[in-house]
């Protein structure tokens, strides 16, 4: 099941941008 696999470091991947993103946000607030 190779595309569970891709389906789970894309969420992980995702959710470490998301926190980039707010991190960033809350710096430029």
């Amino acid at each position: 099941m190779l595309s569970r696999m891709w389906m789970y470091k894309v969420l992980i991947f995702s959710m470490k941008i998301r926190k980039k993103l707010e991190g960033d946000v809350e710096k430029c607030a």
